[in-house]
């Protein structure tokens, strides 16, 4: 499997969810994980293959460019959200590598990735929001 197809106009905050405005650095579309860069307080696409880049803060909820406002469901409070895609029930999702911003199933992880698993499919539409972070590079086994 790939990358979620995510269809931006599908994308909602679910239960539980809870919504923040931020300032976007980059072009940012609906249902991408992103992460806040420190050195101007923006927000970015995530990637899972640099360290500097593997982290999710939010998933966006609409679309952006660069130092526009940019509503994001805030992950570290959890909840669900309707990721506008179709995902298969109790499967893990993590963030994706070869596209920026992607969340992908956690079986298509490959080596030298940093894991950060985003959360796991509750029902065909929606992801229960978990990050877990471990700061690991993946070794060729699947987490």
């Amino acid at each position: 499997m790939a990358a979620l197809v995510i269809t931006p106009g599908n994308v909602l905050l679910g239960t539980g969810g809870k919504q923040l405005t931020v300032i976007a650095g980059e072009t940012i579309t609906q249902g991408m994980a992103v992460y806040k860069q420190t050195s101007d307080n923006r927000y970015y696409k995530g990637n899972s293959t640099a360290a500097a880049t593997s982290a999710v803060d939010g998933i966006s909820l609409n679309a952006a460019s660069a130092g526009q406002p940019l509503e994001i469901m805030d992950v570290s409070k959890g909840g669900e959200i309707v990721i506008g895609a179709a995902v298969d029930l109790a499967k893990i999702y993590v963030l994706g590598s070869a596209v920026s911003g992607t969340i992908k199933p956690v079986d298509d992880v490959g080596t030298g990735e940093y894991v950060v698993v985003i959360g796991m499919a509750k029902t065909s539409t929606i992801l229960l929001v978990d990050i877990i972070d471990p700061g690991d590079v993946a070794g060729g086994e699947v987490f």
